[in-house]
């Protein structure tokens, strides 16, 4: 797809401006893909989106590094075509780029220290231990894990659906929480600007939010179907409350913010 076909599809009334910046990336399981141009592209591509924050997935490496180098291409270009389109002569030579750059990766530094961030990855560590198992093999064994249920009388279908959204937030919690913490300060350095905007680190967070709230949903159903392992599900469910108190502190505006599509009212 060159710039310009990119372009004209972005100007498609039915897509949702700024949806996928504030989900959760579960497309097979999203109401709005028809209404997503991250979407659309990604099936233009032959790659649609399903892929989590899982570390250990079985990922070619290569190949996404050529498909994240083709997106930033793509959007090089696209914001060419824009700028010719508007008659914008761009400047080539712009180092403050840089400097944001820098400011950038101070902000993730930052966000990687945080003790919300220490949190969320104690908790991936935490699922690691209960599952006994690493992603590869827990995608290969998960029909022996909901067997393993059935002595408890539990529904086969709820334990695997609780195990999915448990493996698919798994990562993301930390993540979603370390861009919420890095765009919180970089938006510190245009406090006026972002007075009276939606802000990213809000967006953001409410997603994080969202993801423990159904995490601990998820675990809260697994409790009763594994009774051997109820002190570990204890001690996970005690560490994903306080970190949905802790991070509801941290960013108290956060349940406030519209996500485009997601939480607007009325049709569109």
């Amino acid at each position: 797809m060159n710039p310009h076909e990119w372009l004209e599809m972005a100007r498609d009334p039915r897509f949702i401006p700024g949806i996928y910046n504030y989900c959760d990336r579960w497309c097979e399981r999203c109401a709005f893909t028809d209404r997503c141009l991250n979407y659309a592209t990604s099936v233009q591509r032959g790659r649609p989106f399903d892929q989590n924050f899982d570390e250990d997935a079985e990922l070619d490496t290569e190949a996404l590094a050529e498909e994240l180098t083709e997106v930033f291409q793509d959007t090089i270009e696209l914001i060419r075509a824009v700028a010719e389109e508007e008659g914008i002569e761009l400047d080539t030579e712009a180092p403050e780029v840089e400097a944001e750059m820098a400011r950038d990766r101070e902000a993730m530094e930052h966000a990687e220290e945080h003790p919300l961030t220490e949190a969320a990855n104690r908790y991936i560590a935490l699922v690691h231990d209960w599952f006994a198992m690493g992603p590869r093999r827990y995608r290969r064994d998960r029909d022996m894990l909901v067997e393993a249920a059935l002595p408890a009388g539990a529904d086969p279908a709820s334990v695997l659906d609780a195990l999915e959204v448990i493996r698919w937030y798994q990562f993301m919690i930390s993540v979603k929480i370390q861009r919420a913490l890095s765009s919180r300060e970089r938006e510190a350095d245009d406090p006026e600007f972002w007075e009276e905007m939606p802000k990213d680190s809000d967006g953001t967070a409410k997603v994080a939010l969202i993801a423990l709230d159904r995490s601990i949903g998820a675990w809260g159903a697994l409790l009763p179907a594994f009774p051997q392992r109820q002190a570990a599900t204890l001690e996970i469910l005690a560490l994903l409350s306080r970190l949905r108190s802790d991070l509801e502190q941290e960013f108290p505006n956060a349940w406030a913010f519209v996500r485009p599509g997601f939480d607007e009212v009325g049709d569109r």
